[in-house]
């Protein structure tokens, strides 16, 4: 029997409503974040081609309603329906405060005056290399660790061949209690070299410059779309 639904892809959290502009950029609210992000319908449904382009934790609270209308002068707008969801049904709403909010805004001046949100290439490039980091990390360990089980197994192939008198020498039975024991050398003396590089990493451990570099790029990037959609942040 064929598939009712057929998945395309995730986002990163759930939707609630969502609507398509003229250019084929999909909007959607990100209920976890409080957000509102945007997908390009030319590249791949996935997470790593998802912009988030408004977070407010206050003003974005369960993106109920996301609708385009285009304006008298022609242009497209993003407009915005939001709610307290959670506390109506805690029964915590407190009708004081604002719990409900129509948000607009014009889509050329939300996406920095381009016509396509889709996620700037540095951003694409930066998100693949640590995705490459991480698995190229993750062979090397496996990797590692299946020449720690190989030579793991040579030597007890070894030490139980001598110990069951598989293989009988006059200088095996000379020092076969120091066979008998080498394990636990081998165990002690592992231990001291764990203990070793331990000690040597905590004293000297740096400061992560690198990361703290690529976080300062990150707060330009980020400083730099802000100044295109006219808010300018001091430094």
């Amino acid at each position: 029997m064929p598939r009712s639904f057929r998945p395309i892809g995730i986002r990163p959290s759930q939707t609630a409503a969502q609507a398509m502009d003229s250019n084929g950029n999909l909007f959607f609210g990100l209920v976890a974040q409080n957000a509102i992000a945007c997908w390009d319908s030319t590249t791949p449904y996935n997470p790593s081609n998802m912009r988030i382009i408004s977070q407010n934790s206050e003003t974005l609270q369960f993106p109920s309603g996301v609708k385009i209308v285009r304006n008298r002068k022609g242009a497209e707008e993003l407009w915005v329906l939001t709610c307290r969801l959670q506390k109506f049904l805690t029964g915590s709403l407190n009708t004081n405060e604002t719990n409900f909010r129509i948000q607009a805004i014009q889509i050329p001046e939300l996406l920095g005056y381009k016509s396509s949100c889709r996620v700037p290439f540095n951003t694409a490039v930066r998100n693949f290399q640590r995705r490459g980091h991480y698995f190229i990390g993750i062979r090397r360990i496996m990797t590692k660790l299946f020449e720690w089980f190989m030579a793991a197994a040579c030597f007890l192939s070894v030490y139980f061949a001598i110990i069951l008198r598989q293989v009988k020498h006059e200088l095996l039975d000379q020092y076969m209690l120091e066979i008998q024991l080498s394990p636990i050398f081998l165990v002690l003396i592992f231990g001291l070299f764990s203990a070793t590089v331990v000690l040597y990493r905590t004293f000297t451990f740096n400061n992560c410059e690198e990361a703290a570099k690529e976080l300062m790029e990150q707060i330009k990037e980020a400083k730099a779309d802000l100044r295109r959609k006219g808010l300018v942040l001091s430094d």
